[in-house]
């Protein structure tokens, strides 16, 4: 009982402790992010680095001119600039078990993963973000994502690389990006369709098996799931019913709205009928 008690007060005396810390602006890190480094004389406080600054600059001028995480990525590879790790390990000796006896390569081994989590990063505009994460108890360390509602932000901890107005660009572009397809082609409801389970994005898939395609979750575990041809009726009666009662709300004869849209041919086409509504 007392070890309890005394592993439960020293938990809440640390997240007291880190809270007053982040409260003040100080960035607690075993690293400093690509771009910059940490201040020599100020603890727990970050400055451009110059000599990597330029690769986030970089990045975000790909990403402002509309290239994606997977062109900029590509691009990052082929003009040979060094990912954060090997920068790391040429500085400081640390992922030696990685870079030590690889291949050329693997120094500009870029991911797809890294170059997202570097253009949706606000540290570059000058802003720290707190308890993204924590965990379940101070008996379970198993980390927990938060909501956002719940992050802590502090702003000008640091100078910024990227001015803000670029940085709000770039999240747009984003949040509308639609993915093409391998023949070039955009599902008409990319970025649209989402899961009615876990709220997780839907993707458009096929398979060998089957002539159509199925949009299904992107989720790890897979819940929702429908044929992509059902999407495609469902969605002109959707929209001819939107068109229908915007029309009727300013002030259409019923009738002639009815007719005029083109509804009960939207009905007919898509096979709902009155049994099945």
């Amino acid at each position: 009982m007392t070890n309890e008690w005394f592993a439960k007060d020293t938990s809440r005396k640390v997240k007291n402790s880190l809270a007053a810390k982040f409260e003040a602006g100080e960035r607690v890190s075993a690293y400093a992010p690509l771009g910059y480094k940490k201040h020599p004389d100020v603890k727990n406080k970050l400055v451009i680095d110059e000599e990597t600054s330029w690769i986030i600059r970089r990045i975000y001028t790909l990403a402002f001119y509309g290239a994606g995480a997977a062109k900029i990525t590509r691009t990052l590879t082929q003009e040979k600039i060094p990912t954060p790790g090997w920068l790391n390990y040429q500085r400081d000796g640390t992922f030696a078990n990685i870079y030590r006896d690889a291949p050329e390569e693997k120094r500009y081994a870029w991911t797809i993963a890294q170059v997202k989590s570097i253009l949706k990063d606000e540290t570059y505009i000058g802003n720290t973000i707190h308890y993204r994460e924590t965990n379940i108890s101070y008996k379970n360390k198993k980390r927990i994502r938060k909501p956002q509602s719940e992050w802590m932000r502090v702003e000008g901890t640091q100078e910024a690389i990227i001015s803000k107005e670029d940085f709000e660009r770039v999240q747009q572009q984003i949040a509308s990006r639609r993915r093409k397809q391998k023949n070039a082609t955009t599902q008409i409801f990319a970025g649209l369709v989402r899961c009615a389970d876990c709220g997780w994005s839907m993707k458009f898939a096929t398979n060998g098996k089957t002539k159509y395609g199925i949009v299904t979750s992107v989720a790890p575990v897979i819940h929702s799931t429908v044929r992509a041809d059902t999407l495609n009726p469902t969605f002109a009666v959707i929209c001819c019913m939107f068109i229908c009662w915007h029309g009727y709300s300013i002030g259409w004869n019923r009738r002639n709205w009815i007719e005029d849209s083109g509804y009960a041919s939207c009905r007919k086409t898509s096979g709902v009928s009155r049994q099945q509504r």
